[in-house]
């Protein structure tokens, strides 16, 4: 994105204000700026262009604090706007914002805004800050210095730290310094950016791709202050089931019926741990959501009730694309109420998935979620499944050069239509809601269990997510550590990766290092692509069948520990995997190290990364 201070217009020179209760209204020249004060020095900042335009919804935030009454005073240069223990200052030409205590000392400064017809930008000095958050972001544990994209992309076998685009977008960075910590949430669901120090290294830039921007201000002083603040306004997770803590197998694809049985008879034989199996896309009769193909699963219920009696769950994949044929009845119900995803032209977007061809409901509204959330429902009942694996949820599109749906594409939000642009990183969250919902309502007395490859901020309400399809490589099992951290410090507690790589073959040294590392994630589950060799723990050999039981059986021996964790990030909000900044932020050393891990907070972890490396300090 172009931003430089010189390219935008300014918001001018302050002409009004009024205050009203935890309001308080700017008019400028050429802009407007709402600032909504909350419990805990939280605000919420709203700047408009002198276009107008509105902020779009987003469905991350589940509950505001409670609102704090501002006091404003004057002089011919700035504003002060008193919220309980802490000020704003408000310069009048051209616009700055301080952050304080009353006491004085400064928090965050806002020194300049800018915006065209297609962006918003804030600039803010830096002074010492690390940076840390920003979800689902490749590349080293501390931001200082990088430019982070949130664009939702199906970045198939992602290949380095300078991947710009991934799966999952949390626009929420937290900033670490001498003073204290302070975190920033960008509250927009299209496409937005922090650059921390990557073009100027004395400014931060961050904004949205419209000519309005809704973010908030969380201040510390701590980190962990920072993260139960946000996950406050944007929730908690909800307590996962049990097994779900446990070690998963899963494969593209474990098919026909059959070999869903060998799996589970060699688990059980060689005395491996494990709570469930997982089906990917060849399960379905011709990639139809909510179907089983029955030539492969002629009896898909009767196979979960005999995985259950070996302690065993199910758990199939689900694609939000719909299979375009009169012939198949979600298809010509969805038609029939008009459910899908539109052009301009008012016709149906047609895409291209697994199905060939594919439609996609707009689940940007509550009556597209309900009917999404009861086939959800009805399939989970139907079959006895035990939970759902959301999938290709960006959403991801052959067809388009840009792999999801035209910029123009309609959806229905909140009674008026807005183009895909502007809603592209919402569309797991509202995926994962209505799969939320549906599970819900398929048993009242058993926690749903959501694994999701795509969302937004607030999908811990709703999902685990893991990072997708990662590579079998050192570099990537490297890689996952400050991913997952950062994920964590981001308010998804329940984050994974692919134990020993999604993509390539994997050597039998690099999944005994990958499944004595993911014995001590949140989330635990070996997965790989169909041309590669299988990963199952027996198919490298005794050596390593006997190193990957060892460590299974200690996920087991771990796992009360391991679910108190998941019971304090139910609480507060904090992260079951953390990077030691988050217990010692005053050592630099703890700060900056990346290839190490807290397991809770009573585990360190300490994982090989390197090929041939045998032992470590």
């Amino acid at each position: 994105m172009g931003f430089g201070p010189g390219d935008l217009e300014s918001l001018g020179e302050l002409q009004s204000f009024t205050a009203d209760g935890n309001l308080l209204r700017l008019e400028f020249g050429h802009g407007k700026v709402e600032m909504r004060f909350y419990q805990g020095g939280i605000v919420n900042l709203r700047l408009w262009g002198r276009y107008r335009e509105e902020p779009v919804p987003t469905g991350a935030v589940a509950t505001l604090p409670e609102p704090v009454s501002v006091q404003v005073s004057q002089s011919d240069s700035h504003l002060t706007a008193s919220f309980g223990p802490h000020q704003a200052r408000i310069r009048r030409q051209p616009l700055s914002l301080s952050f304080c205590h009353q006491s004085g000392s400064q928090l965050w400064e806002v020194e300049q805004v800018g915006y065209n017809q297609d962006l918003m930008v804030v600039f803010s000095p830096l002074t010492g800050e690390h940076f840390y958050g920003g979800g689902e972001q490749a590349g080293p544990l501390d931001k200082r210095g990088r430019y982070l994209e949130f664009w939702n992309t199906d970045a198939f076998e992602y290949h380095s730290d300078q991947t710009l685009h991934m799966y999952c977008s949390i626009p929420m960075i937290i900033g670490l310094e001498t003073a204290g910590a302070y975190g920033l949430f960008i509250n927009h669901p299209g496409a937005s950016f922090f650059d921390l120090g990557s073009r100027n290294p004395n400014v931060m830039a961050f904004g949205a791709a419209q000519a309005c921007l809704d973010c908030f201000f969380l201040p510390g002083p701590s980190i962990k202050e920072v993260v139960e603040k946000y996950t406050s306004l944007t929730g908690r997770m909800p307590l996962p089931p049990l097994w779900s803590l446990g070690f998963h197998l899963s494969k593209w694809s474990y098919f026909p019926q059959a070999k869903v049985y060998q799996i589970a008879k060699l688990l059980r034989g060689k005395k491996i741990p494990a709570d469930a199996v997982f089906l990917d896309i060849d399960y379905m009769d011709g990639f139809r959501v909510f179907t089983f193909d029955r030539t492969s699963f002629p009896e898909p219920d009767q196979l979960t009730t005999d995985l259950y009696q070996k302690g065993l769950k199910l758990v199939p994949i689900i694609d939000p694309g719909v299979k375009k044929d009169p012939g198949y009845p979600i298809y010509r119900e969805g038609l029939e109420k008009d459910y899908f995803v539109k052009m301009e032209t008012g016709e149906v977007f047609v895409g291209r998935v697994w199905p060939k061809d594919t439609v996609f409901p707009d689940f940007c509204r509550p009556e597209v979620r309900a009917w999404w959330a009861g086939l959800t429902r009805d399939f989970v009942r139907r079959y006895g499944l035990a939970g759902i694996w959301n999938d290709m949820n960006e959403p991801s599109e052959f067809s388009n050069p840009y792999g999801t749906l035209p910029d123009s594409a309609c959806h229905r939000l909140d009674g008026r239509e807005v183009p895909h642009r502007l809603v592209h990183n919402i569309y797991g969250l509202f995926h994962n809601q209505a799969t939320f919902e549906g599970l819900q309502q398929a048993n009242l007395r058993q926690r749903p269990f959501i694994l999701s490859r795509s969302g937004f901020a607030g999908v811990q309400r709703y999902a685990a997510v893991w990072t997708g399809d990662n590579r079998s490589r050192f570099e990537h099992l490297a890689l996952a550590i400050p991913m997952n951290c950062n994920l964590g410090l981001s308010g998804l507690a329940f984050v994974g990766n692919d134990v020993g790589g999604f993509g390539e073959n994997c050597t039998p040294e690099l999944f005994a290092r990958w499944i004595a590392m993911g014995a001590f994630t949140p989330f635990f589950r070996v997965h790989n692509i169909a041309r590669a060799r299988n990963q199952e723990p027996w198919a490298f050999g005794p050596e390593v069948e006997r190193i990957s039981r060892k460590f299974i059986r200690l996920r087991y021996q771990l796992l009360p520990y391991i679910y108190n964790q998941f019971y304090r990030a139910h609480k507060t909000g904090l992260p079951v995997m953390a990077p030691l900044v988050l217990e010692y932020p005053e050592d630099p050393v703890a700060a900056a190290v990346e290839n190490q891990y807290l397991f809770g907070p009573d585990l360190l972890v300490a994982p090989i990364t390197q090929a041939g490396q045998r032992e470590r300090k």
